[in-house]
């Protein structure tokens, strides 16, 4: 369905890596007389590093290069996102819409997305990852495993009706120490009461061993249990819906600068 957006005159740009994803773009991108760039194939990524700071990396496009480009933003998918973004700005240039290359970098070393690997520091950091689905989840347990090697992170998760459950959160299980359980009580997009009951999510999931899972009905006490399940040394990461980020975003933002601590 997605692919039906390639049309005749346009450029095509893809980060899909399955097979057979791909096969259905590069058919429709080939029916359309469309030239196809694909991430792995004409648009190649050499990273230098991937840290809590964020990530340097070159990329090579199609008849031209960009050395060293920096993002500030956590976790190695977003390299690849970013480097998807530069192809594109590279594609509109040849069109007649030149982005100059002193904001192409000065855009990417800025650019922060709230809720999205979002680092909060203080005792203990918080992260704020809205990730909801299997390949996001996949991602934020990556940048997990990457970011903070050997740390099993306390892990507030709350998730919207609808969702694969147990696809999506076995990769947070996998490397949670601790799993509280809670629910959106903030409106969403498909009105209230869209959460699923945190006692139901107990019984669907599959808990690996060495896993503690914790049921606190009400986010903000969630939130307060994490905090105190962590310790000052620990980590704690809220997971699952944008609508639970987004519901308690405020209160951690609040917390950080009520105690004096930089906010990110």
């Amino acid at each position: 369905d997605k692919a039906g957006i390639i049309k005749s005159g346009a450029a095509a740009i893809t980060g899909a890596t399955q097979p057979t994803v791909l096969a259905i773009i590069a058919a429709r991108a080939e029916q359309a007389g469309v030239a196809l760039w694909r991430l792995g194939q004409e648009i190649r990524v050499d990273t230098h590093r991937v840290d809590g700071d964020g990530a340097r990396f070159d990329l090579h496009l199609p008849g031209l290069t960009y050395p060293d480009l920096a993002i500030g933003l956590l976790g190695r998918h977003q390299v690849d996102n970013a480097a998807l973004a530069v192809a594109a700005a590279a594609v509109l240039a040849a069109r007649g819409y030149p982005v100059d290359e002193a904001a192409l970098r000065h855009g990417l070393a800025g650019c922060r997305i709230p809720g999205r690997l979002e680092r909060v520091v203080g005792t203990p950091p918080i992260l704020l990852d809205g990730a909801h689905n299997p390949e996001k989840m996949a991602a934020l347990a990556a940048a997990l495993r990457l970011l903070y090697p050997g740390q099993r992170p306390v892990c507030l998760v709350a998730m919207r009706r609808g969702h694969d459950i147990d696809t999506t959160l076995a990769p947070l299980l996998a490397v949670s120490g601790t799993v509280i359980l809670t629910q959106i009580s903030a409106g969403t997009d498909w009105g209230r009461e869209q959460s699923v009951d945190p006692h139901l999510l107990r019984r669907t999931i599959a808990v690996p061993a060495g896993v503690t899972v914790l049921v606190e009905p009400g986010a903000e006490a969630a939130l307060d249990l994490a905090r105190n399940e962590a310790g000052p040394k620990g980590l704690v990461c809220v997971t699952g819906s944008l609508y639970l980020v987004g519901q308690l975003r405020g209160r951690v933002l609040s917390d950080r600068a009520a105690l004096g601590t930089p906010l990110a």
